[in-house]
């Protein structure tokens, strides 16, 4: 169980590190098996959140965001 939730947390680092790395506006944190959004991400991504349009929270176990995520990601765009 542990080694599970260790590769879990290292996928979400992963993914992080090459959204910061790349300047690309997509993080995608799809299949993470989130139930919820990582407090350490927004630290990590604090210089680089105005930048960010888009992230992907599909198939994760997720019951809801905080008024933390919404003002953070401000500018996301919805998609359909």
């Amino acid at each position: 169980m542990l080694k599970k939730m260790g590769e879990a947390v290292a996928r979400v680092a992963r993914k992080v590190n090459e959204t910061v790395e790349s300047g690309s506006d997509t993080l995608d944190l799809a299949e993470c098996k989130l139930v919820s959004f990582p407090i350490g991400i927004y630290k990590v991504l604090r210089n680089v959140t105005d930048q960010i349009h888009l992230i992907t929270l599909a198939n994760n176990e997720l019951k809801s965001l905080t008024s933390k995520f919404m003002t953070t990601f401000c500018q996301l765009q919805a998609f359909p």
